[in-house]
């Protein structure tokens, strides 16, 4: 069954700001921020609705219980940031540089990351449903401990990346580098792969392939 992503409902109200103009205490609600690099911030218990993020550097900065929700990220830089993040639900992150991104306990749905690097990125007892990767480079990445609901990805780099504990039936893999690609033997029962990928799964577990 083909599952649709539910987008971002973004208010056509949206106002633009600055991040200077915005208190630490207050809920980003319907708006917009362009272009700005925001650097030591210590913020906690915030909550992201209806926002649209673009072309912002989020280095530096500290987040803690974040929750957002229907908002877009476009090039903007989330790298390696001190963050715990409670929920992401309907948000798009587009052409995001989010490398090291950790998102350990975190529940997301209906979430898509398009031309995206997540390299070195940690996904460990994460709640994932509808998520879309596409076009992202995923190398390196860790998914521990998951169970996929409606989880596609397409023409993605996954190599040396990390899926374990995590059962993939009916996950399509077969337009992405998945070389040495490590997961669990119990859990691959169902997953989805070409005919050149299936000859590397197989000997990468010892067997010896006849031409």
């Amino acid at each position: 069954m083909k599952n649709t992503i539910i987008k971002p409902k973004i208010s056509k109200y949206i106002t633009k700001t600055l991040i200077n103009n915005i208190k630490v205490d207050d809920k980003l609600l319907d708006l917009s921020l362009e272009e700005e690099t925001i650097k030591n911030y210590n913020i906690r218990n915030l909550e992201v609705d209806g926002c649209c993020f673009k072309k912002i550097d989020f280095n530096n900065n500290n987040f803690d219980k974040i929750s957002i929700t229907d908002s877009i990220f476009i090039d903007c830089d989330l790298s390696n940031i001190d963050y715990s993040i409670n929920s992401i639900i309907r948000c798009e992150f587009i052409n995001c540089k989010l490398i090291g991104l950790s998102l350990t306990s975190t529940h997301l749905k209906d979430v898509s990351f398009t031309n995206c690097n997540l390299l070195y990125s940690n996904f460990v007892n994460t709640s994932l449903k509808s998520i879309m990767f596409s076009n992202c480079n995923l190398e390196r990445i860790r998914i521990y401990e998951n169970n996929f609901n409606f989880i596609t990805f397409n023409n993605c780099n996954l190599t040396k990346s990390e899926i374990i504990n995590t059962p993939l039936k009916d996950i399509d893999l077969s337009n992405c580098s998945i070389l040495n690609m490590k997961f669990d033997l119990k859990e691959i029962d169902g997953l989805i792969v070409n005919t050149y990928q299936a000859s590397d799964i197989a000997r990468s577990l010892g067997l010896v392939i006849k031409e």
